[in-house]
């Protein structure tokens, strides 16, 4: 099966819907506690200079930028960092800590191939006025394009609606998912939300190749299935000041 969406071209827009944008590594777990442990410690120590206690490393550890806009997170089968709106700017940004994510990989041992996501929640704040169903199936239409909408049936009193959609493409070996819906924030209030989470995935790569390239083009396929999920009138909107 191929995409139904092509590779976004470049573009910074003026305004956007993100929230948060992350990228991790999947492996499979080291379960040595003395590899996980010890490995954690020297890379922890070489790489940000924290020292720890081995012993005191249990399952996970997170690193947060003072603002906690910037978070490194490191488990036993996963490395993974992520940076909200609006510090994040471009996919730059998240590529100059893939090598702080494979080299803990290499540090605690990771045998065999490791797993890429790139992951992108997107989310519009809305109020509805008058007919609160009614105005929810119409943000849900201007926001989303036909291609996702197409045959569905929007359920308007549900205090969260939504949907998903799987795409697997045979020539990047890759898969896209998409979640998409509304969730109602305060009924007093008249306040919700449109969300759109969708994330790429691929497997097989080597921790101590250099992948790096092929993440770009990953990102670019997100982010022309962004753009297939979205009306044009939202995105011209995006792109003016």
């Amino acid at each position: 099966m191929a995409y139904p969406f092509v590779p976004a071209r470049r573009e910074i827009f003026k305004k956007t819907f993100l929230c948060e944008v992350v990228l991790d590594l999947s492996f499979s777990p080291v379960y040595d506690d003395s590899k996980f442990t010890g490995g954690m410690a020297s890379y922890l120590s070489g790489y940000f200079e924290k020292n720890i206690d081995s012993s005191k490393i249990s399952e996970a550890v997170s690193l947060y930028s003072d603002d906690k806009h910037l978070r490194l997170s490191f488990k036993r089968d996963e490395a993974s960092v992520s940076i909200k709106y609006p510090d994040y700017k471009n996919f730059n940004q998240l590529l100059q800590w893939l090598p702080y994510l494979t080299g803990y990989a290499v540090a605690i041992g990771v045998e065999g191939k490791v797993k890429a996501r790139i992951t992108k929640f997107n989310e519009l704040k809305f109020r509805f006025n008058g007919d609160d169903t009614l105005n929810i199936v119409n943000a849900m239409h201007t926001v989303f394009s036909n291609n996702l909408l197409s045959g569905l049936e929007i359920d308007p009193y549900a205090v969260r609606w939504e949907k998903e959609k799987d795409f697997e493409d045979e020539a990047t070996v890759s898969a896209i998912h998409l979640t998409f819906g509304y969730k109602k924030e305060t009924v007093e209030d008249k306040t919700g939300s449109v969300v759109l989470k969708s994330y790429v995935t691929k497997d097989g790569y080597d921790v101590v190749a250099d992948f790096e390239k092929d993440l770009r083009c990953l990102n670019d396929l997100l982010d022309g299935a962004f753009q297939w999920c979205v009306n044009d009138s939202i995105l011209n909107n995006m792109r003016q000041e």
